[in-house]
């Protein structure tokens, strides 16, 4: 059983996926430690901002981990981590609280929390098109590098984002405040209350 069901289910149904998911609880820590150590392997990318909130310097810990290893590479290479400017776990961009300008008395909107938000701009580039496709010809292999390297160490902060997610919700799952016997509980009194038709009935076209 694929266990395709979400609200509404049969009490074989729920109990089945209940048990299941008991079978592989004893993975959880295991798989935990597992994602740590990948974690101090990839490494990550910590940015200082301004005030203003725009990207002013970075560093990359542990420095023997892969990150470390792709920023320096990136450096050699004549890029700058700053310019990525990176955004991971817990530093997602989203709009700060407006304020009002007392000059005008008017309310401003909020803003990017960083960096500035420039609007898309579509002109007539053709002529500048040509230009800029000759300067990057000139140094084609050398770019080509610096934007493979580039990509790696996107490839590896979202990633890093993915096991860290990862672990916060087996943590949870295992020993947090939505434990599964916390939700096997919960769905065993939605089956166990008669005013809940979703829970414990057969669908209606069964």
């Amino acid at each position: 059983m694929a266990f395709d069901f979400l609200g509404t289910f049969t009490r074989d149904e729920i109990l089945g996926l209940l048990d299941w998911v008991d079978t592989r609880t004893t993975e959880f820590h295991g798989r935990i430690s597992h994602l740590r150590r990948e974690v101090e392997r990839l490494g990550w990318i910590r940015y200082s901002t301004d005030n203003d909130g725009n990207v002013t310097g970075f560093d990359v810990l542990p420095k023997d981990s892969l990150l470390a290893k792709y920023v320096r590479t990136y450096l050699f290479l004549g890029g700058d981590p700053v310019d990525l400017d990176i955004l991971s776990r817990g530093n997602w961009i989203h709009l700060t609280k407006g304020e009002w300008e007392l000059d005008s008395r008017e309310f401003q909107g909020g803003n990017p929390s960083h960096g500035k938000y420039d609007p898309p701009r579509a002109y007539d580039d053709a002529m500048s098109s040509v230009a800029v496709y000759k300067v990057k010809e000139t140094v084609e292999a050398a770019l080509k590098r610096r934007e493979g390297v580039e990509f790696r160490i996107k490839r590896t902060v979202d990633l890093l984002d993915q096991y860290v997610e990862e672990v916060i919700l087996l943590a949870k799952r295992t020993e947090g405040v939505e434990t599964i016997d916390d939700l096997r509980g919960r769905l065993e009194f939605l089956l166990d209350t008669e005013d809940y038709a979703a829970a414990g009935k057969k669908p209606l076209n069964q």
